[in-house]
């Protein structure tokens, strides 16, 4: 959201508070999962400034299209689609004629 800021922001997106973002989180996801969604997002953008670079240097050709930065899922004017990353150690499936899935939380 601050590098998307109309205003222009301050600063760096790398001097975002993960810390209060894992502290809200960690007591519902669980702290791996909620640490394991931070470093996610984080090579997300590491990817994305790694394109831009890539880019805007003449010399190298291998990026032809103007990369964008990661974004939501849906907007706010469409309505946003609620969705979670969930780790494969934290789920089980067992399928049958009742099949049951297991979701660990917290």
């Amino acid at each position: 959201m601050r590098y998307n800021d109309k205003d222009g922001f301050e600063g760096d997106v790398w001097d975002a508070d993960t810390g209060h973002l894992e502290g809200a989180y960690k007591g519902v996801l669980g702290a791996s999962t909620a640490q394991q969604v931070i470093r996610k997002n984080s090579e997300a953008w590491r990817g994305f400034f790694r394109l831009k670079e890539q880019y805007h240097n003449a010399s190298n050709t291998s990026v032809t299209e103007h990369p964008e930065p990661p974004g939501f899922r849906g907007n706010e004017d469409d309505g946003r689609q609620l969705k979670t990353v969930i780790r494969n150690t934290s789920y089980t499936v067992e399928w049958g004629d009742r099949s049951r899935l297991e979701i660990l939380v917290g």
